[in-house]
């Protein structure tokens, strides 16, 4: 072993705080902060992570933090939580032992970058990640935690369903509470980069709405046409820019920041093709939000915005730029915000503000039917399913325990039992409890 560059070689054992032991493996990573190998306990296939010894000394809080992390366990399953803390004679530092990052999983970082490690997810698969990530942290912050250093390489990314895992769980602090870090610069709220408030669930708000905005529209939310004219990026830049000036690229009131032709156009594209609840919460946490921490959306409003979008994405038919429907493209007449190509929707079920769109195969839960909040574990109460013998024929099956109560145009009533499927038509209104639904669109094509 080198104690000070805090390398093993592998075979090394290592002990448990809590007993046992086990082998160190390959690395499969290191930073400034130590190195990460594969680790075995008895068999089974762990992660370490070795602290340098300089930061094991200089964070005088570190190993309190860890143990009580490993105390209380992990708030969600997304976060390569600590297991316990390991330590090696004669290292002088220590570490701990966490899952394993799944294989199918891939550095967020990678969809912003170029070359051919480079991924990038579909429209719905970011969606996806941004309302799993939310959930996560609404989880992490009811604990009373926060994670205080919020960036794109602490995120690992199934690219094709949106499955998270969250590393460099280390850096989580009680919230308030001065941990290891304060943030990574863009990510950092305001106050925090002005160094006027300790990283906290305030902070996070913001840090998370950031990388929401890198996920969905690849860019930074507050780099418009004043970091554009910026010839060198110097800390006294990055500091009016982030921090002490900061300024919305989409600012409805304030345009001095604004977007660059021939610079930004697909991000301008794609913030046209967003629909306007997720614009909303952007427009209120990069504008009022960056100087009023009290006014950031909370996870909740982020899962409700992102759930409605992840069930809304259509793409054009003919240049396959991926739009978010709501109310507003329906009234614009459907058109490609880029090619201006006129996109069939799927029949709509308006029971809300922004209708639901009737894919085929999708299930719809009862929240979703009264604009509550997200709850997965939600009962299904209907689904689109296809005639078995003409796919062409789409139906609404009944998931509920109550039967339905239907109205057509020629206006008769009639009942739909659980189990049973009502064809899809226009005007139908459906009666689903307290909640009536109405069809229409039924021209357009189920995709």
């Amino acid at each position: 072993m080198n104690s000070k560059a805090g390398s093993f070689a592998r075979g090394q054992a290592f002990r448990l705080k809590s007993g046992g032991s086990g082998f160190i493996g390959q690395v499969v990573g290191s930073g400034g902060q130590g190195s990460v190998y594969e680790a075995d306990l008895d068999g089974r296939k762990l992660a370490l992570k070795w602290y340098h010894p300089h930061v094991a000394v200089a964070d005088v809080n570190l190993r309190q933090r860890i143990t009580r992390m490993v105390q209380q366990g992990a708030p969600d399953g997304s976060f390569v939580w600590p297991m316990d803390l390991a330590e090696v004679d004669g290292s002088g530092s220590f570490g701990y032992i966490m899952p394993l990052i799944s294989p199918d999983r891939r550095p967020l970082k990678l969809m912003f970058e170029n070359g051919k490690e480079r991924i990038n997810p579909s429209l719905t698969a970011r969606v996806a990640a941004c309302l799993n990530i939310a959930t996560s942290f609404q989880k992490l912050h009811a604990t009373g935690y926060c994670y205080q250093d919020i960036n794109l390489g602490g995120f690992f990314l199934e690219p094709e369903r949106g499955s998270i895992q969250i590393c460099d769980a280390d850096n989580i602090s009680v919230d308030g509470e001065l941990g290891g870090v304060y943030g990574t610069r863009k990510f950092m709220a305001p106050e925090v980069l002005r160094r006027e408030a300790l990283p906290s669930t305030k902070t996070d708000l913001y840090s998370m709405a950031v990388l929401f905005f890198y996920m969905i529209l690849n860019w930074h939310p507050l780099d418009g046409k004043a970091e554009a004219s910026i010839a060198m990026m110097t800390p006294a830049a990055e500091m009016a820019l982030y921090g002490t000036q900061p300024r919305f690229v989409f600012d409805p009131k304030d345009s001095s920041n604004g977007p660059v032709t021939g610079t930004h156009d697909w991000i301008m594209a794609r913030w046209k093709a967003m629909p306007e609840v997720l614009k909303q919460l952007f427009i209120r946490v990069f504008t009022t939000g960056l100087m009023q921490p009290q006014s950031r959306p909370l996870e909740s409003e982020w899962r409700s915005a992102l759930d409605q979008l992840g069930e809304a994405v259509v793409a054009c038919p003919k240049c396959g730029f991926e739009h978010g429907a709501d109310l507003k493209l329906l009234e614009s007449g459907s058109h490609c915000v880029v090619c201006q190509t006129v996109m069939a929707l799927p029949p709509l079920l308006t029971a809300r503000r922004d209708p639901l769109l009737l894919k085929l195969r999708r299930k719809i839960l009862e929240y979703q039917m009264a604009a509550g909040y997200v709850d997965p574990a939600a009962q299904v109460i209907a689904s689109v399913q296809s005639n078995p013998k003409d796919p062409t024929m789409i139906g609404l099956q009944n998931m509920n325990t109550a039967s339905w109560d239907v109205r057509g145009l020629d206006g008769k009533n009639f009942s739909v039992a659980p189990g049973k499927t009502v064809r899809i038509l226009d005007g139908l209104n459906i009666g689903f409890g307290q909640v009536h639904g109405v069809i229409s669109n039924v021209a357009g094509k189920a995709s």
